[in-house]
């Protein structure tokens, strides 16, 4: 009788056997491949039910609005440090970059629970996202007057 991995890496060299697959880690031509790890890399891989179009929606959205805030911060702190604007514009700059930078790092870096996560939680995030750019650039626009 064979076990659940023996039947798992039968489908894998099945699948494998006549398709030019690429491993999803290095990019390597994995067909024919014998056993359940790349040969260039060396990581594990397995045969899975995968979505045609991913729900990325949500997650794009608030990437967006991440990147949005952080590049204004960037671009006008940049700006600023040649044009030497007041020093009070500099702090929400400064904290706009140092907060929303990090910010987008988690963004990108918990995609796998952000896809996880409900609907209204998702939405929730993404609002969360818009709010704190809003914030550091309602603040730098404050200080600009």
């Amino acid at each position: 009788m064979s076990t659940p991995d023996e039947l798992d890496l039968a489908a894998l060299r099945a699948f494998l056997s006549e398709r030019d697959v690429a491993c999803p880690s290095c990019g390597y031509n994995l067909r024919g491949l014998q056993s359940p790890a790349c040969p260039e890399c060396n990581q594990a891989l397995r045969l899975q039910v995968g979505l045609v179009e991913p729900r990325l929606g949500h997650f794009i959205a608030g990437l967006v609005g991440l990147a949005m805030g952080f590049g204004f911060c960037f671009i006008v702190g940049l700006w600023g440090l040649f044009e030497a604007p007041r020093a009070t514009m500099l702090i929400p700059l400064a904290a706009g970059v140092l907060v929303l930078g990090p910010s987008l790092v988690v963004w990108v870096r918990g995609r796998g629970k952000f896809r996880r996560a409900s609907d209204a939680a998702r939405t929730t995030m993404v609002i969360a996202a818009y709010v704190l750019s809003a914030i550091f650039v309602s603040w730098f626009l404050s200080q600009a007057k």
